[in-house]
């Protein structure tokens, strides 16, 4: 699906199995966020549908447009990983 972030169009996954919203650190660099990202109060270890493990220890707060609806989120940032935002199933 795609989505708005500022001013950018970016492609996401509305995940309705994600436990934690996600981004990769390539798209927080595109959207020029990267003074926004802040340590995660705890370390997490996050587990991919095939149930790779990714450690993340950052978080960044954003708003994303989808289909007019604009809703504030906190992601975990990660460094390897596709696609480039996953937004868990909350609304």
């Amino acid at each position: 699906m795609l989505v708005k972030v500022r001013v950018r169009t970016v492609r996401a996954i509305i995940d309705t199995g994600a436990i934690s919203p996600c981004v990769s650190v390539s798209l927080v660099r595109r959207l020029q966020l990267l003074e926004q990202i802040v340590p995660a109060s705890r370390s997490q270890r996050l587990f991919t549908a095939d149930d790779n493990a990714m450690e993340v220890n950052e978080t960044v707060s954003f708003s994303v447009n989808i289909r007019g609806v604009i809703v504030p989120f906190t992601f975990y940032v990660t460094v390897a990983f596709k696609p480039q935002l996953d937004i868990r199933n909350t609304f």
